[in-house]
């Protein structure tokens, strides 16, 4: 049925589907987040900001237009994929009893953990003397990020970003269902590795399972200092291959620690990154 649907719309509306609803996911996660942290929350939440300064508003018009022209180009990819000459070629299925459903839970995970490796690599390949100045550089140009910021690319970055299409239509079997639910997880966790405020408690990331998720923080230092911390979901692509910024782990736990300040003592608001 959503095969027929997918059809039927054409190229037009195929276009209007992944642009648009990549464009309404990112303005829902990225409005709450900056809605909520630089905004009603700002003053309290201080203490958890990795860089004190906020964002301008130029810089907040830049990273949008910038986002939405990546989700034009998305959109164009998702055409290519979905067009009627190419879509019998992958391996996208649209009857969800094709398959089982646990194939459809291990299909989600399969596609995170795919994504990770290959925007790692993608993401070292983007800082190389080729391509950083006329591509990377761009993305970087926002140094203290805003939530706005998570799609924010050079045209070039944006094909190589939304290209993780092309592997899943192609390796393995994938219901659009398991790639919307795979779309939120990755965009919400773009906006939050762009969101500025360390959220995750000491004890999470001190944990056995925590310890290799990727912070706000460490996508942050990634922005102030270029180089480093170039993991999206998971750091053990940074641990493996000893990619992680030397002061990582001292930033996180001085942020930590005012967090942990704060809880015992409301009156240190005043306290600044």
């Amino acid at each position: 049925m959503f095969e027929e649907f997918l059809l039927s719309k054409g190229m037009v509306g195929t276009f209007a589907i992944a642009a648009g609803g990549n464009f309404l996911r990112y303005c829902l996660f990225a409005s709450l987040g900056y809605l909520l942290f630089y905004i009603i929350m700002k003053q309290r939440w201080q203490h958890m900001k990795v860089q004190s300064a906020a964002p301008g508003r130029k810089q907040l018009l830049r990273e949008f237009l910038l986002s939405v022209m990546a989700f034009c180009i998305f959109g164009l990819e998702a055409i290519i994929v979905f067009h009627p000459a190419i879509l019998p070629y992958t391996q996208f299925y649209f009857d969800i009893h094709q398959h089982s459903m646990a194939w459809l839970g291990c299909s989600i995970l399969l596609m995170i953990v795919i994504h990770d490796a290959y925007f790692y690599w993608m993401h070292r390949l983007l800082h190389s003397r080729l391509l950083y100045r006329t591509t990377h550089a761009t993305h970087h140009t926002f140094n203290n990020p805003s939530p706005w910021a998570g799609y924010a690319f050079h045209p070039i970055e944006a094909i190589f970003e939304g290209g993780i299409i092309f592997v899943f239509a192609f390796d393995f079997p994938v219901h659009p269902l398991a790639l919307f639910v795979f779309v939120l997880w990755s965009s919400f966790f773009v906006v939050g590795g762009h969101l500025g405020y360390e959220v995750y408690p000491k004890w999470l990331t001190n944990s056995k399972v925590g310890f290799y998720l990727n912070t706000s923080t460490n996508h942050n230092m990634h922005h102030k200092y270029y180089r480093g911390n170039y993991a999206l979901y998971f750091r053990w692509w940074d641990i493996g291959f000893n990619t992680t910024h030397k002061e990582y782990y001292k930033t996180l736990e001085e942020i930590q620690q005012r967090t942990a300040s704060m809880k015992q003592n409301p009156q240190s608001a005043a306290l600044n990154p």
